[in-house]
């Protein structure tokens, strides 16, 4: 627009537009431009100084030289809560802002005079926390000339709280690096370390002071020092970070890892101004990958070990590879094999490895102390503490093999294990190693032992199993094996030929009842077959050519480890002739029959080969038992009268003889009148012999078995090397001579018919612990007790006291409280000298146990006295019959065993004990003990939890001479000495 239109827009004259044009100008409101001789006009684009400082982020308050206030901001009047009308022209002097607290800041404000601005740093409390200005005072002129003072205050609050967690984070980090385990430092690249933390200093035995400032280099190994160099060498710009393991040697001289990661700092030319470097001990990391992969290898070679172990078929062959393991895993020792016999305890040197000189002694026999024995049977490495190993042999005039290899390579340390047991021998290893050296391995040793022992197991059940199958093989008798379905899977040569067949291809997969002429009949009893395992009687076999024979079959099933039935092994015999001979002779059956004398028809070679009813009577066999057998089984051991008259009897001479003592099914003797007459073909041979006997046994007076054991029990009586006496209510009414020994008396009357209050103090009343009239027959009470000695001064004692079994009284043992020990050592005497004295009465009573008559009556009190003397024996005491069955055990087996005696007495062996001892244990033993011999047998016991080696001694029951009732055995653990972890 031109001044023209302006001033006609309006409505005044263009002069007076002008001036207020020039008037907007001079204020500032307006712009003005020139273009030639033209003034063009525009809308000043200042900011007013007030709106300016509203856009301000600082808090601004601006005084007069009154000191009032003139302009204050936005922001102080939100951070003070008032208002603008609140604050402007109020004097400095009344009003409180929390702003302008600061007397050095009041004091610059009231200088209106002040000629430069003036900063401080303040910090303000606020009802939210601290805040943090800087704060201005600036001289400020107003229009028209007048002075006055600005206060600008910087908010620093968000920088300095974060300089202020900053600093504390640092001081917490700082606290931090001083807690960590890890070894922390900093250093420079000559060595100087500039910081260490205290695990660092704790770690390497130093004061900071002395790393600190100072070139500290731990000692590293020598061998880890180019490792180390290589490290440092790789930190770069790209790559500043890396980790080592490495070796230190430490203060007092011990190596030890440790793994360190390094990080370099670098300056703008990429040289290393500084290394951090954050580390820790893995010393034990260290030797547990050290152990693994010692593990591991152990591993490998036990895996090594056990398949050629596999591979081995011959004793020496896995006697030889022990032996190079063993010097394998200790090359500085002498090992030796040594084969030893249970019963005789004689050695033998069965391979030797190590030093050369050892070669000569192998194959050569000793005699072992018991001591070595016993620790021949220890299941892990044991060592022989002993000075020299001469002493475990017995001394003889020849110089023994062990005490020859002493004098090879002395002196030695030397370690025992047991690699094998079976059958009454074991095989036992010997380590010697230097006296200076350590048994390293001792685990890897023993399994690869024990895989040893597994091998040389399979090495026996191998040739075991070709011996049985030659045997089999060989056998005259008839076998073969069946499947459940009863076809045929394997035949012995016997077989083939007792049916007229030449392959066995020709009779496998065929059944077993095609054979038999009674075949189906034998078929639909199968099930039951199965159920009672076994079977047999005489059929009539089909041979090839179909003519038949007369057969005796005898089948039975053979199970697997669970007892489940696999498979039929039968075996057949040719009874052809035998049937013949019976069926010529069945005319002379009925006389046998009702004849009251046992006749008993037998070959040349002793076979029974007919028994009528009266022999059953007399000697308890059935035919059905006794048919076939030896007339050996009838005769005594060590009975030259017998083979006497059958060596006559070639003569052709009638022998009668008036006493021949044969031997009953049940074990008992006795004594016939016997006729032996030869037996003749129709051409005058002799093909056999038949016996008439009738028995003429009689009872022994029970008077003489009465006085037989009451003399055995005054003999135990006065002979037990414990102080003993018996009481009948409160009267004593026995004492033995050790009793009398103790008490330092020489007459008994000075106790029998006394209260035995009056002779011992009890600790206890004896009619209210254990054993007073409402006491179970056969218990047992142990408490202290006092007596007075001939001299009046009083001694104390420790009293077993025992309640007999049928109610008569107590019997009270004493000993010695001052020596612990006494009482067993005595126990055991009693044992050695009193065995064969409880064996003779164990005998009598065990003829008596079964007795109803009046002979159990009057026996009754030395059954008592027995039973208590039995049961303070230390060990377990059992009797059995001829078959194994349970006649009487002593309370410490039932206790062992861990059952009722009225549970098992009756009960077999193998069941009666809950596996204490069983049958097959001690069987072939028991052969000897039955034909009148003692024998030791060591066997393990597992019961319950436990699991222990005891020695077992059999000792034959004989209750007359030549006549066997049973077997007692006596119990006792085994002395082993064991590595028990």
């Amino acid at each position: 627009m031109t001044i023209i239109d302006i001033s006609q827009k309006i409505g005044i004259n263009r002069n007076s537009v002008a001036k207020y044009l020039d008037v907007l100008l001079i204020s500032g409101q307006v712009e003005m431009h020139a273009v030639g001789t033209a003034k063009l006009y525009f809308l000043s684009k200042r900011v007013p100084i007030s709106a300016m400082l509203s856009l301000s982020s600082d808090y601004i308050i601006v005084f007069d030289s009154a000191l009032t206030i003139q302009y204050i901001n936005q922001k102080v009047l939100d951070f003070e809560g008032i208002t603008r009308e609140e604050a402007l022209g109020i004097h400095i002097d009344n009003i409180s802002l929390s702003l302008l607290r600061d007397e050095e800041i009041l004091e610059k404000i009231r200088d209106v005079d002040l000629e430069r601005q003036f900063c401080k740093d303040v910090s303000i409390s606020h009802e939210d926390g601290e805040y943090y200005f800087k704060a201005k005072i600036i001289p400020t002129i107003f229009e028209g000339g007048t002075r006055g003072i600005s206060v600008i205050l910087e908010d620093n609050t968000p920088q300095k709280r974060y300089e202020l967690s900053l600093e504390e984070q640092k001081s917490l980090y700082q606290e931090m690096v001083e807690d960590q385990t890890e070894l922390i430092s900093r250093w420079l690249p000559d060595g100087t370390h500039i910081y260490v933390n205290d695990a660092y200093c704790r770690y390497f035995l130093r004061e900071k002071d002395k790393i600190i400032g100072k070139r500290f280099k731990p000692g590293v190994h020598p061998d880890d020092c180019p490792l180390l160099t290589k490290h440092l060498r790789s930190l770069t710009r790209v790559t500043p970070v890396a980790s080592i393991e490495q070796r230190i040697i430490m203060p007092d001289g011990s190596v030890r890892w440790q793994q360190f990661t390094d990080r370099a700092f670098f300056d703008e030319n990429d040289n290393i101004t500084e290394y951090l470097s954050v580390g820790r001990d893995i010393t034990n990391r260290k030797i547990l990958e050290r152990r693994e992969k010692e593990t591991l290898a152990d591993l490998k070679y036990l895996s090594e070990t056990s398949i050629k172990f596999v591979s081995m078929f011959h004793e020496e062959d896995i006697f030889r590879y022990i032996g190079e393991s063993i010097r394998l895993l200790l090359p500085d020792s002498n090992v030796a094999i040594i084969k030893i016999q249970e019963q005789s305890l004689q050695g033998v040197v069965g391979a030797c490895f190590g030093s050369e000189k050892l070669q000569h002694v192998v194959g050569e026999t000793f005699e072992l102390e018991e001591s070595y024995a016993d620790l021949a049977y220890s299941r892990t490495l044991t060592e022989i503490l002993v000075p020299r190993i001469r002493a475990l042999i017995k001394k003889s005039d020849k110089e023994s093999p062990l005490p020859r290899i002493d004098k090879v390579a002395p002196p030695k340390r030397r370690f025992t294990m047991n690699i094998l047991q079976k059958d009454g021998s074991l095989c036992n290893l010997l380590i010697s190693i230097p006296v200076t050296s350590s048994l390293r391995k001792v685990e890897l040793l023993e399994t690869i032992i024990n895989q040893a022992s597994v091998a040389l197991r399979r090495c026996r059940a191998e040739k075991e199993l070709w011996i049985k199958e030659s045997a089999i093989m060989s056998s005259i008798d008839g076998i073969m094996i069946c499947d459940r379905n009863a076809a045929i899977t394997y035949v012995n040569t016997s077989f083939l030929n007792m049916f007229g067949y030449s392959e066995p291809a020709e009779v496998q997969g065929r059944s077993l009842f095609s054979f038999i002429l009674q075949g189906k009949t034998l078929e639909k009893g199968m099930d039951l077959f199965w159920q009672k395992g076994g079977w047999k009687g005489e059929r009539t076999g089909i041979r090839k050519d179909g003519s038949h024979f007369y057969v005796h079959i005898s089948g039975s099933a053979v199970d697997d480890q669970r007892c489940s039935p696999q498979c039929l092994l039968v075996s057949l015999v040719d009874i052809t002739k035998r049937k013949q001979t019976e069926m010529s002779r069945a005319f002379l059956a009925p006389i046998a029959e009702w004849s009251e004398k046992a006749i008993i028809g037998i070959t040349l070679e002793k076979e029974i080969i007919s028994w009528n009813p009266a022999a059953v009577k007399y000697l308890g066999y059935t035919e059905e038992e006794i048919l076939g057998s030896t007339f050996s089984v009838l005769v005594p051991p060590n009975n030259t009268e017998i083979d006497d008259i059958f060596s006559r009897m070639n003569e052709g001479q009638t022998i009668r003889s008036d006493t021949i003592i044969l031997r009953r099914k049940d074990g008992y003797l006795g004594s016939f009148s016997v006729t032996f007459t030869p037996v003749r073909d129709y051409k005058g041979h002799i093909y056999g012999i038949s016996i008439m006997g009738s028995d003429i046994s009689k009872e022994i007076p029970l008077k003489e078995k009465l006085d037989h054991v009451q003399t055995l029990q005054k003999t135990m009586e006065e002979n037990v090397p414990v102080p003993l006496l018996k009481v009948v209510g409160n009267e004593v009414t026995y004492v033995n001579p050790c009793l009398l020994h103790l008490f330092e008396k020489a007459d008994p009357k000075s106790f029998i018919g006394k209260n035995i209050h009056d002779v011992v103090t009890f600790r206890r009343d004896l009619g209210s612990h254990g054993n007073g009239a409402n006491a179970p027959p056969g218990s047992v009470e142990r408490q202290m007790a006092t007596i007075e000695l001939n001299d009046g001064s009083e001694k104390e004692v420790a009293a077993t006291i025992f309640r007999d079994y049928i109610g008569q009284g107590v019997w009270i043992f004493f000993e010695n409280s001052s020596r612990s020990s006494e009482y067993d050592t005595l126990l055991k005497e009693i044992e050695e000298k009193l065995r064969k004295d409880l064996i003779k009465a164990i005998e009598v009573i065990g003829v008596e146990l079964g007795s109803k008559n009046r002979v159990e009556e009057e026996l009754k009190n030395e059954i008592a006295l027995h039973r208590e003397l039995e049961n303070n024996i230390l060990g377990c005491v059992f009797l059995l019959d001829q078959n194994s069955n349970l006649v009487h055990m002593n309370s410490a087996l039932a206790e062992t065993a861990g059952v009722m005696p009225e549970d098992a007495i009756g009960k077999p062996l193998d069941s009666a004990l809950n596996g204490f001892i069983t049958k097959g244990i001690f069987e072939d033993e028991a052969k000897d003990v039955l034909l009148g011999s003692e024998v030791v047998v060591h066997h393990d016991a597992v019961v319950g939890d436990d699991r222990n080696s005891w020695k077992t001694r059999l000792i034959p029951l004989i209750v007359e001479p030549g006549q066997l009732r049973g077997i007692v055995g006596i119990s006792q653990k085994a002395p082993l000495l064991r590595n028990e972890n």
